[in-house]
């Protein structure tokens, strides 16, 4: 699994791009993805900023709207938007509108996953059956 979480990463950063969610990278550098093991169970665990969580999951309708401020940063660094009237009023008016409205979340985790996971079950497929075959051996040179 160790070697999988750079490759789930860099899934998540492409997947971001493909959505249209990737503006400077900030977000994008707030993910991590590292691999875990316990007894019997290994994996990924992915953590990340709250902004990549409402980016994600989305907001509800009627929910606290988001800071303008962060919304204004988002207008400065977005390539193609231009408000008409101020950066400001701009700004205030998207946070207003997402507090009112919300908005579907993208499953980019999800997404992200899924473009690799198939690589992700042949090798754990293959390592299985190699553990397997290992034991198998052991347990008949015993008997």
């Amino acid at each position: 699994m160790d070697r999988y979480a750079p490759v789930v990463k860099k899934a998540i950063d492409r997947r971001m791009r493909m959505e249209g969610k990737y503006v400077t990278g900030k977000t994008a550098r707030g993910v991590s993805v590292k691999s875990f093991e316990r007894s019997e169970r290994i994996g990924l665990r992915a953590s990340s900023t709250k902004r990549f969580n409402v980016m994600h999951t989305g907001r509800r309708p009627g929910a606290t709207p988001p800071p303008a401020q962060e919304i204004k940063q988002w207008i400065q660094n977005k390539p193609g938007f231009n408000p008409k009237k101020s950066i400001d009023s701009a700004a205030y008016a998207v946070a207003k509108s997402i507090g009112e409205r919300g908005f579907a979340g993208k499953d980019i985790w999800g997404m992200a996953l899924e473009s690799v996971l198939s690589r992700i079950l042949n090798d754990t497929s293959e390592a299985y059956i190699k553990d397997v075959e290992k034991h198998l051996k052991k347990t008949s040179k015993d008997a």
